[in-house]
């Protein structure tokens, strides 16, 4: 089950990718975060951070020292987060 909020999304990516910018400088993985001030969603944030660490962390092991940009946008419908990495990828 869900546990949902009222919380500002770019304020917690902030929040996790200050808690890896040690391990992400340590790998020489340089993240650009393109998002706007302030982002108004509900979510669960346990839930939510659990998978955004996932990504963060697999940056820091496959993205062999590349760059990672992270998009979050909203959209009238939907919102929008978009995370980009130069790793390997997953092979077929």
């Amino acid at each position: 089950s869900l546990d949902r909020e009222p919380t500002d999304l770019c304020t917690i990516v902030r929040e996790i990718l200050d808690r890896f910018s040690g391990q992400l400088s340590a790998a020489g993985v340089v993240v650009q975060c393109d998002a706007p001030d302030s982002l108004p969603f509900e979510l669960d944030r346990f839930r939510f951070e659990q998978v955004f660490t996932n990504l963060i962390t697999n940056a820091i092991r496959f993205a062999l020292g590349g760059p990672v940009t992270i998009r979050l946008r909203a959209a009238p419908d939907y919102t929008e987060i978009t995370f980009e990495e130069s790793g390997t990828g997953i092979a077929e």
